[in-house]
C-alpha cells in the first residue's frame, strides 16, 4: 500500500515539475511579442530610432517581389506598420494612398503587415486597389528592429535614410502633410 501511494505521488509531483517546466519554456521564448493598437501610453515605441539611420530591412511584397529598404535611397520614405485585424490601420490607408499617388516622384510608400497570413494580406492588397508596396513581415523581424509596440505606427525618413518622425496611431490628413514636409516633401 506504501508502495503505491509512493508511485501516485511520485507521479502527481513528476506532473506538476512538467507543468512549471513548460510554463517557463513558454514565458523565456515561445511567446512571440504583443502588438496592440496604438495609443499614447506607447509614447516611447520606437522613438529610440529618431535622428538616426533607419535599419534597412528586405520583405516579399504581396505582389510576390522583393522590396528593400535600400531600393528608395535617396528618396524620403513613409514606412507604415498594420494589420487587417487594425481598423485605424485600414483607415489611414487611402490617405497614404492618395498622398503617395501625389507624390510618387517625390517619395515611397511601403506599408509593412504584422505577422498575418501571406494569403491574407495577398487578398487585401487586391481588394483595396493601393498602388505602393504592401510587404509581409511573416517573422515579425523588422517589426521587433523597429521597436514597434502598437498598430499603426509610421515612420517618415529623410532622403538620407534619417528617421525624422514617429507617429503612433491613425494619421490625419494634416498631420500626415506636417509629417511629409518635414522630410521634404510638399507641393513645390
Amino acid at each position: 500500500m506504501l508502495r503505491i501511494w509512493n508511485r501516485n505521488i511520485l507521479l502527481l509531483a513528476g506532473g506538476f515539475g512538467l507543468g512549471i517546466l513548460a510554463g517557463l519554456l513558454i514565458l523565456a521564448g515561445g511567446v512571440k511579442p504583443k502588438v496592440e493598437p496604438a495609443s499614447q501610453e506607447q509614447s516611447g515605441a520606437g522613438l529610440a530610432l529618431m535622428g538616426r539611420k533607419a535599419p534597412d530591412f528586405e520583405l516579399t511584397a504581396a505582389s510576390g517581389e522583393s522590396v528593400r529598404l535600400a531600393d528608395y535611397a535617396g528618396m524620403p520614405v513613409v514606412v507604415n506598420f498594420w494589420a487587417t485585424w487594425c481598423r485605424p490601420c485600414l483607415e489611414e490607408m487611402p490617405l497614404l494612398d492618395r498622398r503617395y499617388e501625389g507624390y510618387r516622384q517625390k517619395m515611397m510608400v511601403l506599408a509593412v503587415n504584422y505577422e498575418e497570413d501571406a494569403q491574407v494580406v495577398q487578398d487585401f492588397a487586391a481588394e483595396a486597389d493601393l498602388r505602393f508596396p504592401i510587404l509581409i513581415d511573416s517573422g515579425g523581424a523588422v517589426i521587433k528592429q523597429y521597436q514597434v509596440y502598437g498598430l499603426p505606427t509610421t515612420y517618415f525618413l529623410d532622403a538620407q535614410g534619417v528617421v525624422q518622425a514617429v507617429h503612433l496611431g491613425q494619421l490625419s490628413e494634416k498631420t500626415l502633410d506636417e509629417y511629409l514636409e518635414k522630410i521634404g516633401v510638399n507641393g513645390d
